[in-house]
C-alpha cells in the first residue's frame, strides 16, 4: 500500500485548489470532519480523500472525495451508487462512482448532502448486500 499523504503534500494540494473554490474546499472539508470526525485525509487522484483507515484504507474505507474541477468542485463517493439519494444529487453513472457538483458554498446547504456524507460514513463495503 503506497504512504499516506504528508502534511506537506496536503498543503500542496490545498495550494492549487483554485482561488474560486477555497472557500468551497473548506466547508466541505468542514462538513465532513462535524459528521465523520474520524476520517483521514490524504491527497489522491488529485483529489482530497477523505477515508476511515479502520475500513480497509482509501478505497474501502471511502467516505469521499474532494475534486476541484474547471466549473465547479465535486464531491465524489466512491461507493456512491450503493448510497440511498432520495434527493437526486448524485450525478454519474460508473459502476459504483458518484459525485455532486458543488457550485457555490450555499450549495453545500442543499438537503440531502449531510445525508449522503453521513450515509459514506457509515457505509461498509465488506457488509453482504
Amino acid at each position: 500500500m503506497p504512504a499516506l499523504s504528508s502534511a506537506q503534500e496536503l498543503k500542496d494540494f490545498l495550494a492549487r485548489v483554485p482561488p474560486g473554490q477555497r472557500q468551497i474546499v473548506a466547508a466541505l472539508r468542514r462538513l465532513i470532519r462535524q459528521i465523520a470526525p474520524e476520517t483521514s485525509e490524504t491527497v489522491l487522484w488529485d483529489s482530497l480523500s477523505c477515508h476511515r483507515p479502520s475500513f480497509g484504507g482509501r478505497i474501502k474505507g471511502a467516505v469521499c472525495l474532494i475534486t476541484p474541477k474547471a466549473d465547479c468542485v465535486h464531491l465524489a463517493f466512491i461507493h456512491g451508487a450503493a448510497l440511498a439519494d432520495p434527493h437526486h444529487l448524485l450525478r454519474g453513472s460508473g459502476k459504483a462512482k458518484r459525485f455532486v457538483p458543488i457550485r457555490e458554498v450555499r450549495d453545500i446547504e442543499r438537503q440531502g448532502l449531510s445525508a449522503l456524507v453521513k450515509a459514506a460514513a457509515q457505509y461498509d463495503p465488506r457488509a453482504p448486500a
